[in-house]
């Protein structure tokens, strides 16, 4: 099952112009001396709290500094992933499944923690195959703390989830009536709090290790810093029960949960982990266990990531509320060859990048899985829907980008060939792909064909004659969409979805999220009376005038699209509602052509003005009061920074 990140499926497809587009505790001595020699882990911040059960429903908000440098800097460090090991752990028959497998996983983590900067390893439950069963289960405990055994005598910090093999007697011997069965947070998980329980020397010591809820370590959570920033995994055991007693207990639980998210550790970047995070698809559906807890903490706006595995595959979805967006991960190879080949997740982190780089790795088979939904890169806090725009690097910063007949020529790379010097060809780059990198696109007016550069190009005839191209990403999967607008019939035609009609006549449309959904609107300015329509959320804003021009953007970085507009005459920006506190912005003193250029050059997530001069091909950056300079162009280049379907408008 491989859906993931794969334009092929539905982007290489021509389309005509006719479709308009629980506990004991169990060691021994050689644990126990083993442990007493490894020295702590000293993470910063990662102080032992005690547990303090938390049922309070209240959400933290924070003041964020405005038009100022928010990122956080500091070196690439990596998660690692471990799927469910039931196979290995059991050793199937079926799968002809070895513990090697899960050794291998292990001893690789260990071997590579240093050169890989591994700061941290969560396994996503189903470490067992029988759960509580006294008859088998035993000996694939023994296997789970063995290979365990290898990340605490080398001080990693982990985190084990409870998965529905994880719980009672699973299929008991003889054909029995099981009066204990799996999937409840009811059942028992004596194994699994005998050797992974937070009495146990490897977390009752361990620095990293938070607290846990009720009186077992089903649900805990661990603390970490990395990268300049500081981390709470949350882990919620596995439940898919609907009587109302387990419905109560999950409450319980995810309030639990965002007590902690909400109250100490708010200023923490958090992962949820459960094990049936969803389906194994993009998008990813979640689980009803997952949807109950997204909908408990998704006020919440350090949470950033759920991880998940339980169902055979590889999965992916966004979802945003309030501006922050919650990306979730799935991954399960147990039905693969051999009950999973080893197989794992590679989560490579880069903040001061604002990205995520995934690799699927098997390091018993040494080999790494490399199509498009094992191995992908995409943005980490912020997203393309609102600031992520020219960024051709993936360096998390927006760079200074032209269009001169066919040529680009973006700030800080060579130039480069894509499209034609006598067809008329338009820019439309953004991020057609997913992987957090803008990518060079020009719509051909003379075929009505799109053309954008992927490591397999895309092409696909969409829109007419006198369409405006105005590809965004409408339906918040993190990929931006083929899209026109024509202002003939005011119908927006986006590609894979009905067309609609949102217009009128003399209007610039200028798509935008402006709810913060992670999904782009359909919007349109009015050039004669300065009104702003965005579809189902503003009606008739007025906020501009004649020779005004509109630069929508997330002025505040709260992941909306602000209604913002520069006026030529004075160079002054008004930046409405976007409560910067500096609503009206001067870059420089306004000379003839001057060509705003709003962009996130400060890799802060944030939109912030920019004036472009093209008399001195200067570019004039505002950043919190001060004003920093590129010189970067040449004579005919045309601004990309500016949308095609704003700039063509002003400055043809």
């Amino acid at each position: 099952m491989k859906p993931i990140f794969k334009p092929k499926h539905s982007r290489n497809v021509v389309e005509s112009r006719n479709n308009r587009i629980h506990t004991g505790c169990y060691t021994s001595v050689q644990r126990v001396l083993a442990l007493a020699l490894i020295p702590y882990i000293v993470l910063s911040g990662c102080t032992k709290p005690s547990f303090k059960k938390s049922t309070g429903d209240g959400i933290s908000t924070s003041a964020q500094s405005k038009l100022t440098t928010n990122g956080a800097s500091g070196p690439d460090f990596m998660i690692v992933v471990i799927p469910d090991t039931q196979t290995y752990t059991g050793q199937s028959t079926t799968y002809h499944s070895v513990i090697g497998m899960f050794y291998a996983q292990t001893n690789w983590i260990v071997n590579n923690r240093i050169d890989s900067n591994i700061v941290y390893v969560v396994h996503l439950g189903d470490i067992s195959e029988n759960g509580d069963d006294p008859t088998r289960s035993p000996v694939q405990w023994r296997r789970a703390d063995t290979a365990m055994a290898k990340l605490d005598a080398a001080g990693l910090p982990y985190g084990m989830a409870v998965g529905n093999h994880d719980q009672g007697n699973h299929d008991p011997v003889g054909g029995g009536t099981n009066t204990n069965d799996r999937g409840s947070c009811f059942s028992t998980t004596t194994y699994y709090n005998q050797y992974f329980g937070f009495a146990t020397p490897r977390f009752s010591g361990m620095s990293f290790y938070g607290g846990h809820y009720g009186s077992n370590n089903d649900s805990h959570y661990d603390l970490f810093s990395a990268g300049g920033m500081d981390f709470i995994a949350i882990y919620i055991e596995y439940d898919d029960r609907t009587d109302a007693a387990s419905v109560t207990e999950r409450d319980n639980m995810n309030n639990w949960a965002k007590g902690l998210l909400t109250g100490t550790y708010a200023n923490r970047k958090a992962i949820v982990v459960t094990h049936y995070a969803g389906s194994p698809t993009t998008p990813s559906t979640y689980s009803a266990q997952t949807q109950e807890i997204y909908n408990k903490i998704k006020g919440c706006g350090n949470v950033f990531m759920f991880l998940g595995g339980h169902v055979n595959g590889e999965g992916y979805r966004q979802d945003t509320y309030a501006g922050k967006t919650i990306k979730t991960f799935v991954s399960d190879y147990q039905f693969r060859t051999l009950g999973g080949n080893g197989y794992m997740r590679l989560m490579k982190f880069s903040t001061t990048k604002d990205l995520i780089s995934v690799k699927t790795f098997s390091p018993y088979i040494t080999q790494f899985e490399t199509d498009s939904d094992s191995q992908f890169t995409t943005s980490l806090f912020h997203e393309q829907t609102t600031t992520r725009t020219c960024d051709f690097d993936r360096d998390g910063q927006s760079e200074l980008a032209f269009f001169n007949l066919g040529v680009w020529k973006v700030q800080g790379m060579s130039n480069i060939t894509y499209g034609s010097a006598t067809q008329g060809d338009l820019p439309v780059s953004m991020d057609y792909d997913g992987d957090g990198k803008t990518d060079l696109a020009i719509w051909r007016p003379s075929n009505f064909t799109w053309y954008i550069k992927l490591p397999t190009e895309l092409t696909a005839v969409w829109g007419e004659a006198g369409d405006i191209p105005v590809p965004a990403d409408y339906t918040g999967d993190g990929k931006a969409d083929i899209a026109m607008y024509r202002p003939s019939t005011f119908r927006w035609y986006i590609k894979g979805i009905p067309s609609f009609v949102y217009g009128e006549a003399g209007v610039i449309p200028v798509p935008g999220d402006y709810d913060g959904d992670g999904k782009v609107d359909a919007a349109y300015y009015k050039i004669s009376t300065g009104m702003w329509n965005v579809n189902g959320i503003i009606t008739n804003k007025h906020y501009g005038d004649t020779g005004y021009i509109p630069v929508p953007g997330d002025y505040n970085g709260d992941g909306k699209t602000d209604v913002a507009i520069f006026d030529p005459a004075t160079g002054i920006w008004h930046l409405d509602n976007a409560n910067t506190g500096v609503n009206n912005v001067t870059v420089l003193t306004p000379a003839v052509g001057d060509i705003p250029a709003p962009g996130d050059y400060f890799g802060d997530g944030i939109t912030h003005p920019a004036i472009y001069r093209p008399s001195n091909q200067t570019l004039y950056k505002y950043n919190n009061g001060a004003v920093t300079t590129t010189v970067y162009g040449g004579s005919g280049d045309k601004l990309v920074n500016l949308p095609y379907h704003i700039r063509n408008f002003f400055f043809p």
